[in-house]
Formats: C-alpha cells, structure tokens, sequence
C-alpha cells in the first residue's frame, strides 16, 4: 500500500530547499546586475548627465573627498569652501564637485563620481590644483590619462544582500508561507470533518485510511495521549 506523507505545520524539505537556492541566485544575479550597470555609466558620467541638488548623496561618507596621498606636501587641501551635489538614476550614481581657495589664491579641484545605492560599488576622482595665474601644477590622473575606476567589494556584497532580501520577501518568502498556511488550514479542516488528513478521504472512525494508509487524526491523538 502506498502511504503519503502527514501533512506538517513545518516547513517542509522542499521548501526549505527553495528558500534557500531562490536566496543564493537572486543574490548572485542581483550583485551582478547591480556591478554591471554601475560599470556601464560610471565611465561616461559627467554634470551634463546628472541633476545638480542640496542634498549629500545617500553613499556619501568622510573618505570620500579624501585628498590624494601622493599630492606634493606644500600643496595641502585648503578648507573647503565650494561643494556641489549631483544626482541621476534616483540616486544610484552620483557625483561630488568641490572648488577650494588657499591664502595664494591656488584652486585645488576634484571630482567624484560614484555608482551604487544604497553602498557605492564603483568609484572615480579627479583631482587638480591649479595656481592663481599659470598650468595646473598637480594632476591626478595626469591630464590625458583615463581616471582609476576604484571597486569597493563590502559595497558590492552589502547591495546584493539589502537588494535580494527585498526581492526575496515577494518570490521566496511569501509563496511558501502562504503555501504553508494553506495546508495548515487544510489539515485542520479535514482533521475536524474526519477526513484523511494526508489525502481528504472521509474516514469517519476508522484508526487507519482505507486510500492511503495514514493513521487518522483521532487515532494519532489516542497515541498521543498514551506516550505522554
């Protein structure tokens, strides 16, 4: 006789099989999707591209106008006077300009522009000084050069994992706790009507089911009783 398996309150292997292979390729795919796109407009981003607005981008920390260690000692980053935020992509890329004056009226300028939200994933900066009359005096990267793409791997980690637990809610949690909670409801209607619970079929007082050979719910409760 084939038997089928008593319906449980728990989660069952193949649900916990599911929730845990969904939340791994989502967060592969997720943490891809989110460095490729990232990679893709940081290079070509500029002010034209982006939305001038008064508030710091959300990615924003103290490191992020960090003057370039190489720059020669004399030239120090003067205190700033001059910051202008930058947006587009709701956020998700972003851009820093910030113009400073020394005593000799030397401009130091730098540039920033990030890629990632809520975490910035991939980075640029350019940095200039130039004198008060004259070429610049200091450029990082050298004029001409392409500007270093900096890769942060928390950034790109802590993105996957906020974007695929909110994804994941909607396509892992949900369906299998409403899943859950409708054979729950299943279980304890046949249980109270005296039906199979494993199956439906109505066997009234019978200590076994005829269809599947599960043991009935009364009887499961007189063993019940008589363990404890």
């Amino acid at each position: 006789m084939t038997t089928v398996p008593i319906p449980s309150e728990k989660l069952t292997h193949g649900e916990r099989r599911y929730l845990l292979r969904s939340f791994v390729v989502l967060w592969i795919f997720l943490g891809l999707m989110s460095l490729v796109v990232a990679r893709i407009f940081l290079p070509g981003l500029g002010k034209g591209m982006l939305t001038r607005t008064m508030d710091r981008p959300f990615s924003y920390s103290s490191s992020t106008l960090d003057w370039p260690k190489d720059a020669p000692p004399e030239l120090r980053w003067p205190t700033r006077q001059d910051i202008a935020y930058f947006q587009g992509m709701g956020g998700f890329v972003s851009g820093i300009y910030v113009n400073g004056w020394d005593g000799v009226r030397t401009r130091f300028h730098m540039e920033v522009y990030q890629a990632g939200m809520p975490f910035v994933v991939i980075d640029r900066k350019t940095s200039r000084i130039f004198p008060h009359r004259g070429p610049a005096v200091y450029a990082d990267p050298a004029f001409g050069a392409v500007p270093r793409v900096r890769f942060s791997l928390l950034g790109a980690i802590g993105n996957a994992t906020i974007y695929t637990l909110i994804v994941w809610v909607f396509v892992g949690l949900f369906p299998v706790a409403l899943n859950q909670r409708r054979r729950v409801l299943a279980y304890r209607r046949w249980a109270k009507q005296a039906m199979c619970t494993a199956c439906g079929y109505d066997i009234l007082e019978l200590a076994v089911c005829p269809e599947c050979g599960i043991p009935s719910h009364k009887a499961r409760e007189l063993v019940s009783d008589d363990s404890e």
